[in-house]
């Protein structure tokens, strides 16, 4: 024989609970509120991505900026019967930055820029197949160097935007062969907006990289003492008190 679903008594709350009640909601809801809007991303961005990938002959590496699946440059060591190098592959509408004085040339090398130097629309950039980064047996930019910066522009749905790749490279001579340690890199989300070699935010916002912590429960407690009324802050002070008693 089934079961006759069971009632449940409804408890009616005081008018006055009730409204300390709703207070103490709003109260915490409010403080919700400004932490999300604090951790809201603003529109103009620089995202860096950390690295730690080892480029060989066997393993060159195709860097993706923005990760959308779009291999965007792509670093490896060549050889042939003639030369040894270290060179990035630069897809149509694409660009390095150029060592100075390079670019006026048909041989174009990749500048190894240092940290904080300008990325942007002033910058001479080189596109054209590959262009070298070091090679045995010449003196370029990119021969033996720790922490250097290749400058960067490349598309996104047709609109060029500026990024950076740090790079360490070696060559071993006994293994005849250039070795190159990727260590991050990081573009900027505005189109034509220019970056720094180097640069993980945006610079002049003051929430460039916040890390907003999870809401205290202490602060939320102490909202819904507030929301509470002189009630609340007598509770307030009693626990104040009580915990000092432990302490002491």
């Amino acid at each position: 024989m089934p079961r006759s679903p069971r009632s449940r008594k409804k408890q009616n709350l005081s008018p006055p609970l009730h409204h300390r009640l709703n207070a103490y909601t709003l109260a915490a809801s409010a403080a919700g509120v400004s932490l999300l809007a604090l951790a809201q991303p603003s529109e103009a961005e620089v995202v860096y991505t950390p690295a730690h990938v080892l480029i060989t002959r066997e393993a060159p590496y195709g860097l993706d900026l923005n990760h959308d699946g779009i291999v965007d440059f792509t670093i490896s060591d060549f050889a042939d019967a003639n030369f040894q190098s270290l060179g990035v592959n630069v897809p149509k509408g694409n660009g390095v930055k150029c060592s100075p004085g390079s670019c006026a040339f048909t041989f174009a090398y990749a500048g190894a820029m240092q940290a904080g130097s300008p990325i942007g629309t002033a910058i001479p950039f080189y596109g054209s197949n590959r262009v070298p980064m070091a090679m045995e047996g010449l003196a370029l930019p990119w021969d033996n160097v720790r922490d250097r910066y290749l400058g960067l522009v490349f598309e996104i749905q047709g609109k060029n935007h500026f990024g950076w790749a740090r790079l360490s490279v070696q060559f071993s001579s006994r293994q005849n062969t250039w070795r190159a340690q990727l260590t991050g890199y990081a573009y900027e989300t505005v189109a034509d907006r220019p970056i720094k070699a180097g640069q993980i935010q945006e610079q002049g916002d003051a929430a460039a990289g916040l890390n907003v912590p999870a809401p205290d429960p202490a602060q939320i407690a102490s909202l819904g003492g507030l929301a509470l009324g002189a009630d609340g802050i007598a509770l307030w002070r009693r626990e104040e008190s009580e915990s000092g008693s432990r302490v002491a």
